[in-house]
């Protein structure tokens, strides 16, 4: 989901507007006015009884008096100088004094929340009716205080920042260390807490490096939670969970995102498909959706980009019953939800395609990469399907492998945005029986694919070759499937340059599909499928197979061949003998080990010969490292046709001898050993240390004793380097090298070896008789 640019960005901007607080340098801005040290709103109404003057609430006098400012007075004239008081006209006081019923008196301060009451001629509590609204402060009518905005609630009157509780669990101090917890029961909850760190360079590369943190659990297969994070400070969390568990090429077995662009809430829904151990990793929004698309962006952090993780345990889900199909169901994944459905009753080999659609029906856009997951009878995971485009369909082609209700999971890989509808269709999918039908021949329509099927069984050879006439523009393709429609190996195509083939041995009985279709969907006018599943021959070892049947195999696509297995135990050595032919058409008789998927086995090469690495040497051999099974075939090399020919072969696994580890001075020996008789040779073993030197003499016995050749072989493989070719000894292989050989050039004679040894471990000594005698004499 990488990209190397990305220029529909959005930017999300989060103001904080800070204002400023005490001292003589109060400023307050538009609809406000200084009050002690803060700003407060300018009162903009009156309550009943008041009304507004100068900024200030006071009270309504009655329609024949005037307010002086401080009370209600008659409205009546009194002569320059002078002022109604009480109904009569006194000396007017100035503004700071008032008329004490004597003389004009200074007006005292009074502290605040209180005003001075000329009629008692002290300060009281100010009696002001505040308009709704506002309330009285300190003498002043202030706004109330009944909303707060986001990230902060309503504390004695004040708007103060939202405290988030402590968490049950908190991030390590290792920058790249993890922390473990246990998950919680079923309904209940757990908290983890930390912080996205001020990024450090961890790798000293000069480059600083984004915080994550990790927090990881043990869960079994079918687990159901949901995760939940937060922020009271700057961070914008965003988090993915993934397996520990890793595929053959180092991938996780499991990963899911979850990430909000629109807020500091971020949360999804997780159902676990293995036992195991799994990593919850937590940073910010801009770690993780850089990591994400390759987005270029500046790491964050710091002591306020705090964090909490709820995770609760939701326990087991109640899956919708889908009862049959065709069915398309809908649903909306908000607040990162996954919806459950069971499909019921399915019976063994039942064909299905289930689809969470890229863009469900009566929607223009979808803001979800769709997931699917598919769980057999049992629980176990059966098929996952990730999408990695808003658009892209998350399919799942199955055939049930046993029989019972399947669960379906609508899943999704990330959520980056509202539109979070989903449509999953279910169908069923048509299947051919080829042991039944003829599938020799057909044609495709547009956008259409056939399946086809064959029961096969244990030793059975599936070959197969499919092609189409010159005339036909595009290529038919066909990819092999198991039991449970799951592909095997590459696709092969067949068009007028050349056909499809596919050749594979059955190691057990299942059932085995073919699933045709034309390249892009398109059409195919016609094809043919020629199709060949021989059984092989068990070889067993020291036992000579006579009169073995050459197989037919699809024509023009494979040679016809005799075809055999075997099964070897860990250091044996395969050996085959006395191969013999029976037909005229044999021209250039081929003996080879193959692997089960058809590949070549090394053959014995000398090594001392100047002609190396083009050394081959009969008879057929191989050294087994591990023990396994492997294919036999022997086949005319010139193409002669030998459908309905046979061939004789003995088979031998031969386990060497062990001879112990000489030393320096103290040497090992066999007496009175012989040639197994229907192989002709001896095989003994010996190990001694990398670079020494080892004489190995063999003395014939008996009243008539054999011609005795003898070999000092290692496994290993040839290696090409610089110009030069050589030998490199290694236990793992299966080829063979001869480093050192000799024969005796008479009957008796003794045959002495020196050699270097090539490494630590197992070395080989093979000992035959070339007298043209019978090659049973004693050595």
């Amino acid at each position: 989901m990488k990209h190397e640019e990305n220029y529909a960005r959005f930017i999300v901007i989060l103001a904080l507007v800070s204002t400023a607080c005490g001292g003589d340098d109060l400023e307050c801005g538009p609809g406000t006015h200084p009050y002690g040290d803060r700003c407060v709103a300018d009162v903009s109404s009156c309550g009943d009884g008041t009304k507004l003057v100068d900024g200030q609430c006071v009270p309504l006098c009655a329609d024949n008096e005037i307010w002086t400012g401080k009370h209600c007075v008659p409205d009546y004239q009194c002569a320059p100088g002078t002022s109604p008081v009480a109904g009569q006209c006194v000396p007017t006081c100035t503004k700071d004094e008032y008329w004490n019923g004597q003389s004009c008196s200074k007006t005292p301060r009074c502290a605040l929340g209180t005003v001075f009451d000329e009629n008692t001629g002290s300060c009281v509590p100010n009696e002001l009716i505040c308009a709704k609204g506002t309330h009285l402060d300190n003498g002043q009518c202030v706004p109330d205080t009944s909303a707060c905005g986001d990230g902060t609630h309503l504390e004695n009157g004040q708007c103060v920042p939202n405290r988030l509780p402590a968490p049950d669990v908190v991030e390590s101090t290792d920058p790249t260390g993890k922390v473990t917890f246990d998950l919680p029961d079923p309904g209940k909850s757990i908290t983890l807490g930390g912080t996205v760190d001020t990024p450090i360079d961890l790798n000293g590369d000069s480059i600083v490096d984004a915080d994550y943190d990790r927090f990881s659990f043990s869960a079994q297969a079918g687990t159901w939670i949901r995760v939940h994070a937060t922020s009271e400070g700057a961070a914008h969390p965003a988090f993915a969970l993934v397996s520990d568990d890793t595929d053959a090429q180092g991938q996780v077995l499991y990963a899911r995102y979850a990430v909000n662009p629109l807020g500091v809430d971020t949360e999804r829904e997780f159902y676990l498909p293995r036992s195991g151990n799994y990593t919850l990793v937590v940073s910010d929004y801009t770690h993780v959706t850089s990591d994400l698309f390759g987005w270029l962006a500046l790491p964050v952090g710091g002591d306020d980009f705090t964090y909490l993780i709820t995770v609760d345990n939701l326990g087991d889900p109640t899956p919708t019953p889908i009862a049959s199909v065709p069915a398309s169901k809908t649903g909306d994944s908000g607040a990162g939800a996954l919806a459950f459905y069971q499909m019921k009753d399915l019976k063994l080999h039942d064909a299905r395609v289930a689809q969470h659609m890229g863009k469900p029906s009566g929607m223009m856009a979808s803001d979800t990469f769709g997931a699917l997951m598919l769980f057999g009878p049992k629980g176990t995971l059966v098929r996952e399907s990730l999408s990695y485009s808003l658009t892209g369909d998350a399919t799942i082609l199955f055939a049930a492998t046993e029989p019972g209700d399947h669960l379906l999971v609508v899943d999704h890989l990330l959520s980056i945005g509202p539109l979070t509808d989903y449509e999953l269709r279910v169908e069923q999918v048509d299947t051919v029986d080829c042991g039944a039908a003829n599938c020799a021949a057909g044609t495709l329509a547009q956008g259409t694919s056939k399946l086809l099927y064959w029961d096969l069984k244990e030793d059975n050879v599936f070959a197969m070759g499919a092609k189409v006439p010159d005339t036909e523009s595009s290529s038919l393709q066909v990819q092999r499937m198991d039991a449970g429609l799951v592909p095997v190996g590459e696709k092969t195509s067949a068009s007028k340059y050349g056909p499809a083939k596919i050749r594979t041995y059955i190691e057990k009985d299942q059932r085995l599909y073919l699933l045709l279709t034309g390249y892009n969907g398109n059409a195919i006018a016609s094809y043919e499928l020629d199709v060949k599943t021989p059984t092989v021959d068990r070889l067993t070892s020291a036992t000579t197979h006579s009169g073995l049947k050459v197989h037919e195999m699809p024509l023009d696509i494979y040679p016809s061949a005799g075809m055999g297995r075997w099964d070897a135990a860990a250091g044996q050595v395969i050996l085959s003998t006395s191969f013999t032919t029976a037909w005229p058409n044999w021209t250039q008789p081929l003996e080879e080990y193959l692997t089960l998927g058809f590949e070549p086995l090394p053959k014995l090469r000398d090594t001392t010969d100047p002609a190396f690495p083009n050394s081959i040497l009969p008879p057929l051999m191989a050294y087994m490292p591990k023990a396994g099974r492997f294919l036999y075939q022997t086949k005319d090399d010139a193409g002669g046709d030998i459908v309905g020919a046979s061939y004789d072969t003995t088979f031998h696994a031969l386990t060497p001898i062990s001879l112990a580890t000489p030393t320096a001075g103290n040497p090992v020996s066999k007496t009175n050993q012989g040639l197994i008789p229907t192989a002709g040779w001896s095989l003994f073993g010996f190990s001694v240390p990398k670079g020494q030197t080892v004489a190995l003499k063999v003395t014939p016995k008996g009243t008539e004793p054999l011609q005795a050749e003898a070999w000092i072989v290692t496994p290993g493989r040839h290696q090409y380097t610089s110009g030069n070719h050589s030998w490199v000894a290694d236990k793992e292989e299966i080829g063979l090298g001869i480093l050192a050989r000799q024969a005796a050039s008479a009957p008796g004679q003794e045959v002495q070896l020196l050699v270097e040894a090539p490494y630590d471990d197992t070395q080989l000594v093979f000992i035959r008789n070339i007298d043209a005698g019978d090659p049973t004499g004693r050595a």
